[in-house]
């Protein structure tokens, strides 16, 4: 799975460039759509009236000039996508591992905002109260007619016109209302936890995606069946695979087992974060190391380390008994241990349960200073893929055993130093290689990465650039891996070389 959506990635990298990815994009493309469906839907309530709901609906869909009906559309529209992209949403993260340890709450809000947004359409349906609206009402009186909260049976309602009142659409209305605003809450915790969340699309994409909807309601508007009739038995309505998929199964299952399907797979959902504690590929368990931890004694203060964490799992105290104003502190219950305010610190004050560090590159290095070209490849650990690019005899890239593999949880863990160090004990070069631009696997590590070595971001790298490589890529871009470290050796061996002629001239001389 996880292999073909790589794939399917790569082939829109190529169409859109990856900073204009439109799969990396499917959560602030979701909550786009409820931008549009919050604008569209004040229109609509403008012209709705509960005393008379389906006369209003037909006059917004038939007698405004076909603009009315093109917002009515818009609406649904938008709403349909709303499920699609949410769904989409939730998979890809599901399959990526994006869930695990303290990203647990952004996976169980989500799920709940996926229900809620169901419960919302559903109740949309009901004001517009035409064939469909009354089949869809009819069925959930029947499943709500299980619970023991109601005194009298609900469905009776729906089978004398009388019964029908205001009351039921000001309810109606009511939820549709106030639903949305429990949307809003949950997008909250949803990226309570996320430092800088990605909420909104960038602006090319979102106009060609309100174009996209503007088009197809131009093109395709959205119907009004007939009006409801409670003496009328209403038994087949159109195919809605987003919002009344398991409506058909309604009359089919009893309303007991109904209950029973959707609550256990509701649970399923809500229990994925500890039901697979492994990763999708290849099916190895996955342990949290441990939280980092600040070296109080070495902090300064200066809060890079604040401000680079994904997840906001730092913050800064106050303190009096330093020269400093304050030190970082680190929330081990939101800490997913990515590493990246070791690569954030300039001053050495975080220490991280992994041994990376200038002992570990003193091992790498012992035995291979010789070599005609010695390679440190610091490598992610999340796109390595198992696919036999390490030998992990030697730790070194298979086939190319001058190349030596230093393997971390992110590469936003990478500090400049390390490269600096690896440089001065022998290594002819640093080819790091980590997740696609926009798709870092610990959201902003390859993103931080990129500016340290550009010099934009603390701590910046000033060395020069002539013995370093970033690429950034996912591991089914294997070739492309290969082909570029090995282009790097050669350009090492050649650089060397000239070095060595160089020096003997000048000996001689």
């Amino acid at each position: 799975m996880e292999k073909a959506l790589l794939k399917l990635e790569d082939l829109f990298n190529r169409a859109f460039t990856p900073r204009f990815n439109p799969l990396y994009y499917l959560g602030a493309i979701t909550v786009f759509f409820l931008w549009v469906l919050f604008a569209t839907g004040v229109y609509l309530f403008i012209f709705y009236k509960m005393g008379s709901p389906y006369e209003s609906v037909r006059a917004i869909t038939e007698r405004q000039w076909h603009i009315g009906n093109v917002f009515r559309s818009v609406h649904r529209y938008a709403a349909d996508a709303l499920v699609f992209f949410t769904v989409l949403h939730l998979a890809r993260e599901f399959v990526k591992g994006r869930f695990r340890h303290s990203r647990w709450l952004p996976w169980v809000s989500g799920v709940v905002t996926l229900v809620v947004i169901w419960t919302t359409g559903i109740v949309g349906y009901w004001m517009v109260w035409d064939q469909k609206s009354q089949l869809v009402a009819e069925l959930t009186s029947k499943l709500l007619d299980y619970l023991p909260i109601f005194g009298e049976s609900l469905s009776v309602a729906f089978t004398t016109p009388s019964l029908i009142t205001n009351m039921f659409f000001f309810i109606a209305l009511f939820l549709h209302l106030t639903l949305p605003i429990l949307l809003l809450i949950l997008l909250w915790v949803h990226v309570m936890r996320v430092t800088g969340p990605a909420i909104h699309p960038p602006r090319v994409m979102a106009a060609a995606v309100a174009a996209a909807l503007v088009i197809l309601s131009i093109i395709k508007p959205v119907a009004i069946l007939a009006a409801a009739d409670p003496k009328r038995i209403i038994s087949a309505i159109g195919v809605d695979l987003f919002y009344l998929f398991f409506y058909p199964f309604l009359n089919i299952l009893s309303a007991g087992v109904s209950w029973a399907v959707i609550f256990l797979f509701a649970a399923i959902l809500v229990s994925v974060p500890w039901i697979f504690p492994f990763s999708v590929f290849p099916f190895s368990p996955v342990k949290r190391p441990g939280s980092a931890e600040v070296i109080r004694d070495n902090c300064t203060g200066c809060a890079q380390c604040y401000e680079d964490c994904p997840y906001a799992a730092i913050y800064m105290k106050q303190r009096t008994d330093s020269p400093y104003e304050s030190e970082a502190v680190v929330m081990s219950e939101r800490c997913v241990s990515c590493g990246i305010c070791v690569g954030s610190c300039a001053y050495d004050a975080v220490s991280f349960p992994l041994a990376v560090g200038r002992c570990t590159m003193e091992d790498l290095f012992s035995g291979i200073k010789e070599s005609p070209a010695p390679v440190l490849c610091i490598m992610c650990s999340n796109i390595e893929g198992g696919d036999g690019i390490i030998d992990p005899a030697n730790s070194t890239i298979s086939g190319m055993p001058d190349v030596k593999v230093l393997k971390v949880p992110c590469t936003g863990m990478i500090n400049p130093v390390w490269v600096k160090y690896a440089l001065e004990q022998g290594a002819g070069g640093v080819f790091i290689r980590g997740c696609q631009i926009n798709d870092c696997h610990n959201r902003t590590g390859n993103k931080w990465l990129e500016e340290r070595f550009n010099g934009t971001r603390r701590p910046a790298y000033k060395n020069g650039r002539e013995k370093v490589v970033l690429h950034l890529g996912s591991y089914v871009q294997k070739d492309g891996f290969m082909k570029a470290i090995k282009e790097f050796q050669e350009s090492i061996k050649s650089e060397k070389k000239d070095d060595e002629e160089s020096w003997e001239m000048t000996d001689g001389i």
